[in-house]
């Protein structure tokens, strides 16, 4: 009878557990410029923090990809340490790679100072801890440098403005978004783009001698006529490899440019370049 009794109250407090796990988790969902919106009907990405324990929890990220609901990348890790700091984790769980998040208290929301390897990466103000529901202004920081990278302005999560600055602290183009309503567009489409890259890509003599492969990933920004400007390496290879992808992205001819409420923005963008040898 005693066990019988044992059994029914692990039962209970097993559903209890569950059922506040479940009332711990978290969605938020998002327009296509990163606004908060309420229905999921209405989003086109949500973010969802799946609460393990007091002190663990996972923040997953999905994506709308045409109609269909598709996982975004790497669940990430958050550790409550206390009130005041979190830490949320990358790929890997090494010191350098963990985000130290500290946070106070302020009005409805909360000062964030995100921290890596004890140099300061993002600060600014959040309704949430985590995910961060960003207002007013963000300010960016070089983990290399640790100067200013950028200055953001949101409204309700959605970026409205920017000043950008390069590692030596020129300052760059500024008001550059991540996304628009509607997208730049290379002419003639995502496969037009695809034949211009590769009948304009050489693999550079050098490079071949020496066995050097792997994939080049090149920023650029369409401005609001169309054009390219602020070409760059986000992650190289060599030399001689990074130089052809540059030189072949410069070379592009004007896209349409991405728009946002009926108005032409500067959009930036990333294309990756494949080298690879010929099978014999």
């Amino acid at each position: 009878m005693n066990r019988m009794k044992n059994i029914i109250l692990l039962l209970i407090l097993t559903f209890t557990t569950l059922t506040a796990f479940c009332e711990k988790d978290t969605i938020i969902y998002y327009s296509k410029l990163g606004k908060v919106v309420e229905a999921k009907t209405n989003a086109q990405s949500y973010d969802q923090v799946k609460q393990m324990t007091d002190t663990i929890s996972y923040l997953e990220s999905y994506v709308n990809k045409e109609g269909k609901w598709a996982h975004d990348g790497d669940d990430t890790k958050i550790t409550k340490v206390n009130d005041t700091t979190y830490l949320i984790y990358g790929k890997v769980t090494a010191p350098t790679d963990t985000i130290y998040r500290k946070v106070k208290k302020y009005k409805s929301g909360y000062i964030i100072k995100d921290i890596q390897d004890k140099i300061l990466i993002a600060t600014g103000y959040s309704r949430m801890i985590t995910p961060l529901i960003k207002e007013g202004k963000w300010i960016n920081y070089y983990f290399s440098t640790g100067m200013i990278k950028s200055e953001e302005i949101y409204n309700d999560n959605q970026m409205t403005a920017n000043k950008r600055w390069s590692e030596s602290y020129i300052e760059d183009i500024s008001d550059v978004f991540h996304r628009s309503e509607v997208d730049p567009e290379f002419q003639g489409g995502a496969k037009k783009l695809t034949a211009f890259l590769s009948a304009n890509t050489r693999f550079p003599g050098k490079s071949f001698r020496r066995s050097e492969k792997g994939t080049v990933t090149v920023q650029f920004i369409v401005m609001e006529d169309g054009t390219i400007e602020g070409v760059e390496v986000l992650k190289g290879v060599s030399p001689s490899l990074d130089e052809e992808s540059i030189r072949v992205v410069k070379s592009m001819p004007p896209w349409t440019p991405g728009t946002t409420n009926g108005k032409n923005v500067r959009v930036l963008l990333q294309v990756p370049f494949q080298f690879i040898f010929p099978k014999n």
